[in-house]
């Protein structure tokens, strides 16, 4: 390398020394020297620091820098004692940068100690907000990310705060719709990645309202006739569970259990108007539905009756057995002429057990009445005879003398 060194102090000269054994650079003035300074040993981009030689002996500067401390290379332009470097936040700026001076004297250019400094990235920073943080079902949030020497964002979804979930959203503002169904709490962070490599978000949350059930019922059947059977079907939106209900005979609704579905079996004999309702249970509330009323009605009674005997003597007892199906009481009554009738009092059961008294005599008509759920049905009639018995009067005795002889005749 050539220095000028008139270029620099053009008037003077060097002192220059010649030796008697030939021409000697010894001018008796030292060589020249520097100490380096940085404004710091670690820069962050974008960043900048400056490098300042303090020298002595010297009338020139060249800075220098390496990739390694070994190769150095000048920079352009750099001839003053202080080298101010500007880093860039851009790829590639990252790294160990070497850096020294070399001074120029009069007696030749002598380079001064390296110093290095190394560069990082700035860590991107990334805070959020939310347009809502309540909001109602079936609504929306939007969601906004201011950072710095981020490159990217990718948004991400939990529902606990721990497991998080990417919502495919890659840019710094999100838009969430919420569909019916959804509800509870939502947590949102922002992932920013940048140079100076990952950072996330401090999250925040969002409440949603669930949406409260909604709920119809329908029965296949209104009507029923015992026995039988029917089916309720509960249709509902956002339930969880279903809760059934039947309307007791003092008013009182009473739970049943049930799932969508509630199959009632009717017992033979059994009828009645039956009232029943549904709960929808879900997230968002509780609702109950309309109640369903069914009929259940059941064929009105059979009966007949028959008697161990049709025909008596008096005095003596005879009984009469009603024979029924679906009958839940029964009531008797008793004709003389098969046209007036006339209850007995206290018959109410399926015997009728008649005594009939001495010397008690005639026709006597029974019938029964079955009383049952699906109505009431009268038999028919059965009569009994009932007779005295028969009472033989002995023969009149005939006095002696007296006969059927020839009646006499009077003579004169």
């Amino acid at each position: 390398m050539n220095w000028n060194f008139r270029g620099i102090y053009p008037h003077k000269k060097p002192d220059i020394f010649y030796g008697q054994k030939g021409l000697s650079a010894d001018t008796g003035n030292p060589l020249p020297s520097a100490t380096l300074t940085t404004s710091a040993e670690a820069v962050t981009t974008p960043g900048d620091i400056s490098i300042t030689a303090y020298a002595v002996n010297t009338v020139g500067f060249q800075w220098q820098t390496s990739a390694d401390g070994e190769e150095w290379v000048n920079i352009t332009g750099q001839i003053s004692k202080t080298l101010e470097r500007f880093y860039p936040h851009i790829a590639g700026t990252a790294g160990t940068y070497y850096y020294r001076v070399l001074c120029a004297g009069w007696l030749g250019v002598v380079p001064s100690p390296a110093v290095s400094v190394t560069v990082s990235y700035a860590v991107p920073s990334v805070s959020i907000s939310v347009s809502a943080e309540f909001v109602p079902n079936a609504g929306m949030v939007m969601l906004s990310a201011e950072g710095r020497y981020v490159d990217t964002y990718s948004w991400q979804v939990s529902r606990d705060g721990v497991e998080w979930v990417s919502l495919g959203i890659n840019s710094p503002e999100a838009t969430i719709d919420y569909a019916p169904e959804d509800g509870g709490e939502y947590f949102y962070r922002c992932e920013a990645v940048g140079l100076g490599g990952t950072v996330y978000s401090v999250p925040v949350k969002v409440d949603v309202e669930y949406h409260v059930p909604e709920i119809t019922i329908s029965a296949d059947m209104l009507s029923v006739m015992s026995p039988g059977a029917a089916c309720i079907t509960a249709t509902a939106t956002y339930a969880d569970s279903y809760e059934w209900e039947i309307l007791a005979s003092n008013g009182i609704w009473t739970y049943i259990q049930g799932g969508p579905e509630l199959s009632i079996s009717y017992e033979e004999g059994e009828a009645g108007i039956y009232q029943y309702r549904c709960h929808a249970i879900g997230k968002g509330g509780r609702a109950v539905s309309e109640s369903v009323t069914i009929t259940v009605t059941c064929p009105p009674p059979t009966i007949s009756i028959a008697a161990d005997a049709l025909e008596i003597e008096s005095p003596g007892p005879v009984t009469i057995t009603a024979t029924s199906h679906l009958a839940l009481g029964f009531s008797w009554e008793v004709s003389m002429d098969g046209e007036s009738w006339e209850s007995i009092a206290d018959a109410t059961g399926p015997e009728l057990s008649i005594t009939y008294a001495d010397g008690e005599e005639g026709i006597f008509s029974y019938r029964c009445t079955a009383y049952g759920n699906g109505g009431e049905t009268m038999s028919n009639e059965l009569r009994i005879i009932v007779s005295a018995p028969v009472v033989e009067e002995p023969e009149p005795e005939t006095p002696e003398g007296e006969g059927s002889g020839e009646e006499g005749s009077l003579t004169s």
